[in-house]
């Protein structure tokens, strides 16, 4: 479900959703999807998601403060008390200042709150009693009176943003790389924009790039985000201001400009808004080339990785995600791991080596995995199923699943593109047209190949080399044959042909010869 065109222009980093609880449209919508029961909205994952709402009697200060005392008189030390003193007391009333705390910030927010909550025409006495604190009740009516404050507060706009990001509520927000086909949007609303107003290219350069915020022609950007209305208005601010900067194509960073980037973020701190005007380079460009190329510079290593490089990057991806409950394919700060890694490599650099290599073997267990037609046949189907025009629209992080991703998405997108450019003529076609050919060719599932035997290394000696050639040959077609030497000599092979004879007789004379001198 989305959001109509004439709601969606509200939805942009200006207004909050606390503001647009103001538009009856946007208010009964929430009132109807608070009806519907969702388990967003559920005590479990409602006291989860917002643990300071909840003033529940499970576990009240004054019986953790209990607790303490009774640790710190019982197990504290082997139960020595005189090693103990005041500790008790003193831990038991920490929890219970902590408790108190608490729930004075509780009764702020709630107050606050209270404050901006509109009147309704009419009240009624159960609107009352939902208001009335639970502190004498019962835990069930406790957890009740949860619900239906986490159910006002969605209403009105007082959870935190990221509450109002659900499908539910029309709000499917893509996220990623712009398609082509939105490119095509963009630049399309911008000429209609240019054409209906009569602007010429540089007046729109300047509502792209005002002098000041304050000259930011919010009509303008709201009429854009309306021709991709999967994308935030902050996407698309942020998005055309990139592809429209007079910097964008600089080429390669000179030594002069690393140098001007260096001293800039020595004056300015990392304002790359700043930084970029002096550089004359994007402000984006600056912040990657210094993350990625600046930092650290004179101990930073390129080329292949060691294996003790490789060990501690896994440690500490995994200590960041897999020992914290966290997902192994989840977000990873990869500039801390850069700092852990001692800034001998970059942020990029951690980033690609692990999904591309690293993240796989952990998976496997060691292993070492290979990209098999069972994988390409996986491939194939999931991006049959999806809904695209052009693989610039695939978001190649949701094709993984639960069983099929030891792949990362950069190295699912290079296998696509090698699919694609085995197709004779493949710059002509459509993508539905590739994906046609590609279906036929990955109609069926390919057998699972048999598991790899190491071979086998055989040592032998060059003797047995030798007589294993020997004996392969024809029996008339021997010219030679073996003659043993002396321990650890090579073997000797004598002629049978016709300088056989001058050899024997070589032989014979110099047996004579030895038998003489004995004499």
């Amino acid at each position: 479900m989305q959001l109509p065109p004439h709601l969606l222009l509200h939805f942009s980093y200006i207004t909050s959703a606390k503001e647009r609880t103001a538009l009856p449209a946007i208010r009964n919508r929430r009132l109807k999807y608070t009806n519907s029961n969702p388990s967003q909205i559920h005590f479990t994952s409602a006291r989860a998601k917002w643990p300071n709402l909840w003033q529940g009697r499970e576990r009240t200060g004054l019986e953790e403060g209990e607790d303490e005392k009774a640790w710190a008189e019982n197990e504290f030390l082997g139960g020595a008390k005189k090693h103990v003193g005041k500790l008790g007391g003193l831990l038991g009333g920490y929890e219970e200042e902590r408790e108190a705390e608490r729930v004075r910030t509780l009764r702020i927010e709630r107050a606050a709150a209270a404050q901006f909550i509109p009147e309704e025409d009419e009240s009624s006495d159960e609107e009352e009693e939902a208001e009335a604190t639970p502190d004498d009740d019962s835990p069930e009516e406790a957890k009740a009176w949860f619900e239906r404050s986490v159910r006002e507060r969605l209403i009105y706009g007082l959870l935190e943003a990221s509450s109002y990001l659900i499908p539910v509520l029309g709000l499917v927000y893509k996220k990623g790389k712009f398609s082509a086909f939105e490119e095509e949007q963009l630049e399309d609303a911008i000429e209609r924009f240019r054409t209906s107003r009569g602007l010429t290219e540089d007046q729109i350069q300047e509502l792209i790039f005002p002098q000041s915020e304050k000259n930011r022609d919010n009509i303008f950007w709201s009429e854009l985000t309306s021709a991709v209305p999967l994308r935030p208005i902050i996407a698309v601010y942020h998005h055309i201001r990139r592809t429209h900067h007079p910097y964008k194509k600089r080429g390669a960073w000179t030594a002069d400009q690393d140098a001007a980037l260096e001293k800039a973020v020595i004056d300015h701190g990392q304002q790359w808004e700043k930084i970029g005007p002096l550089v004359m380079r994007m402000p984006s460009d600056c912040r990657d080339r210094y993350r990625n190329h600046i930092v650290n510079k004179n101990i930073r290593v390129t080329g292949p990785w060691s294996k003790e490089e490789e060990d501690q990057l896994t440690r500490i991806v995994t200590d960041m995600t897999v020992n914290q409950g966290r997902d192994i394919d989840g977000d990873v700060f990869w500039g801390r791991v850069s700092e852990l890694m001692g800034g001998k490599r970059g942020r990029q650099q951690c980033r690609i080596k692990w999904t591309d290599a690293l993240c796989k073997n952990v998976k496997t267990g060691g292993r070492k995995a290979r990209w098999s037609p069972q994988d390409a046949y996986i491939l194939v189907h999931k991006l049959t199923t999806l809904n695209v025009r052009d693989d610039t629209e695939i978001d190649w992080k949701l094709l993984p699943d639960p069983v099929w991703n030891l792949w990362s998405p950069h190295t699912l997108q290079r296998r696509w593109l090698t699919m694609k450019r085995g197709i004779k003529g493949w710059e002509d076609m459509t993508h539905q047209e590739i994906m046609d050919i590609l279906r036929v060719r990955k109609a069926h599932l390919p057998p699972s190949p048999p598991p790899r035997k190491k071979r086998e290394r055989r040592i032998i000696s060059a003797i047995a080399v030798v007589e294993e050639g020997l004996a392969q040959l024809p029996p008339n077609g021997i010219s030679g044959s073996v003659v043993a030497g002396a321990p650890g000599s090579e073997p000797a092979i004598a002629s049978s042909s016709a300088g056989s004879g001058k050899l024997s007789a070589e032989n014979d004379h110099d047996s004579k010869s030895s038998s003489s001198d004995s004499e």
